[in-house]
């Protein structure tokens, strides 16, 4: 085998010209150092100039050693732009190919470039035949490219009867995530309020007494056997790839249970095999200590824990990479904890600098994470971020967005909780510039028509069975059906928009994709008139969802 050291770069060029189909099948050479004009700001020369089987213009980069390989991705975007304006061409009718001896070096850079490039670019390594005659070429496998921080949005809630169990957890927490391989994580601590425990005790025994068959000594027992915790210990940590997941129970579980779990994930979505897989590894033995166990997501560290029972935070412990980000503070973690940075699915906030190209980009990747089962804002919102970069340049823009994908579940909850209208969808962007507001965009949902009855709902989307329906709550409520469920329900998720100026509002809703004026928009009208005219249908609903809560205490105290 010829090494790439033993000839020049010149001889490369003749090698792979002369059997340039080699890259890909079907390539015709066009021009060898394809002359571009220097007033483009090129370096004049593109190393092959080609074309494919579908006309695609096709620019070949050869290097032939790390050290050269380093500049190839500098001199490739001058490379297109170049080859755009002297033949007129678009993003879609060029291609680019980067040939190279040796990869060490370039792998990495090389990955991002592809996935952050708005072009086709392949990779082709190049092993050269002995006697200058030719060369074999295979395509390079992309490097992971990291996300960086994206919690996991399935997290461990421990429960504590005291400071020593709560100690004990801990040190075993760090044990054994270390034996694991589980490096990036967070630790909450949190206290339970004054007068929690007597107030838990008090519920739960109203609600046993609810119950029928339970005697005044039989409720005392039952409440003997659940003491309220003291203290948490909330566990969150870094979101991995599959096949890290893998490679970690790989330490951790026999062959025979790896190989349980892998028959397990073949029928599985992605979202569902990765639940499943980190599932996997944080139950695989050795399991921290904790009095006892429950489940934990966004939505319920949200409003369950720190808002309606008002636990408090007393201190984040940090491992891993998490440990070393001096600028990260506790404030911004809390958020994401609670799904803010839109990797629940269910919310999602953030202040923005619309000139900051990598801020809007980062954005609208959230975002479309956020709103991947709502794609009727997803769509929207991307439209109003797009309008933004037009027209408010240099403005600011804060979002703030509220998806919890419930379904059936949103009018139950928003007519059965003390404060109903916080759990109904919705979403604001206001647009700041010199300190002033000048639009506001916003999203609800409204009334279009009749609801369906919870019969033909739960026909179609619960195999006629309520108790499916009642175990999302388990999980949040959320239903992967939520967008049709809304639409069945007699809802529209709408978005409208209100530009002001000075003491002027002008406001406009999203209709066939154009902004239609109409009168000065009420938040929350439209709602509040559909309840009232369908108000038999959802009573309906919400008496049947109320009922079979009250007689299973397994859906009471979710």
């Amino acid at each position: 085998m010829l090494m790439a050291t033993d000839i020049s770069e010149s001889e490369l060029q003749t090698i792979v010209a002369s059997n340039i189909d080699f890259l890909e099948s079907g390539l015709e050479l066009l021009s060898k150092e394809k002359y571009i004009p220097n007033t483009l700001g090129t370096r004049s020369f593109i190393d092959l100039y080609a074309k494919d089987k579908k006309n695609h213009h096709v620019l070949v980069e050869l290097k032939r050693s790390d050290s050269a390989s380093r500049e190839a991705l500098h001199e490739v975007y001058k490379y297109v732009e170049g080859v755009k304006s002297h033949f007129g061409c678009k993003d879609g009718e060029i291609r680019v190919i980067v040939a190279s001896t040796e990869w060490k070096e370039l792998i990495v850079p090389f990955s991002r470039f592809v996935a952050d490039s708005p072009i086709s670019v392949t990779g082709i390594n190049i092993k050269l035949s002995d006697g200058n005659s030719g060369f074999s070429a295979e395509e390079v496998a992309l490097v992971y490219k990291s996300k960086g921080r994206v919690i996991a949005p399935w997290h461990d809630l421990n429960c504590y009867y005291d400071e020593a169990s709560l100690n004990r957890g801990m040190s075993e927490y760090k044990k054994y995530s270390l034996e694991k391989g589980i490096e990036d994580y967070f630790l909450v601590i949190l206290d339970a309020p004054e007068g929690f425990q007597e107030k838990a005790v008090s519920a739960m025994r109203q609600s046993l007494t609810q119950i029928p068959g339970n005697t005044p000594e039989k409720i005392e027992h039952l409440i003997s056997l659940s003491s309220p915790p003291k203290h948490i210990l909330y566990h969150a940590m870094q979101l991995l790839t599959a096949n890290e997941y893998l490679s970690l129970l790989e330490g951790c579980v026999s062959e025979e249970e790896l190989k349980d779990i892998q028959d397990s994930m073949s029928d599985m979505e992605d979202e569902e095999a990765l639940c499943f897989l980190h599932e996997s590894l944080n139950s695989a033995e050795p399991r921290p200590h904790y009095d006892y166990y429950e489940i934990g997501y966004p939505a319920k560290f949200k409003s369950k824990l720190l808002d309606d029972e008002g636990w408090s935070v007393r201190e984040i412990l940090r491992f891993g990479a998490f440990s070393r980000n001096e600028l990260l503070n506790d404030t911004d973690i809390i958020s994401e904890l609670k799904g803010g940075d839109g990797s629940s699915g269910q919310s999602f906030k953030r202040q923005i600098a619309v000139s900051n190209k990598s801020h809007i980009s980062s954005t609208k990747k959230d975002i479309e994470e956020c709103l991947s089962q709502n794609p009727v804002w997803r769509a929207h919102i991307l439209r109003h971020l797009r309008e933004i970069e037009e027209n408010y340049r240099n403005a600011e823009a804060e979002i703030s967005i509220y998806n919890p994908c419930t379904g059936v579940l949103t009018p139950y909850f928003c007519l059965t909780q003390e404060e109903g209208l916080l759990y109904i969808p919705q979403y604001s962007i206001v647009v700041t510039e010199e300190g002033s507001p000048k639009t506001v965009y916003f999203g609800e949902l409204t009334g279009t028509g009749k609801p369906n009855s919870l019969r033909k709902i739960l026909d179609k989307y619960y195999g006629g069975e309520i108790t499916m329906l009642l175990m999302s709550m388990s999980w949040g409520g959320r239903a992967p059906d939520d967008a049709d469920i809304i639409e069945d329900l007699g809802l529209s998720y709408s978005s409208f928009r209100c530009d002001l100026s000075g003491n002027e509002k002008n406001f406009f809703t999203l209709k066939n994709e154009r902004w239609r004026p109409i009168e000065e928009h009420t938040p929350f009208e439209s709602i509040s008139k559909y309840f009232a005219k369908n108000e038999k249908v959802l009573k309906k609903i919400v008496g049947r969802i109320q009922s079979k809560r009250s007689n299973n205490p397994i859906y009471r105290f979710k």
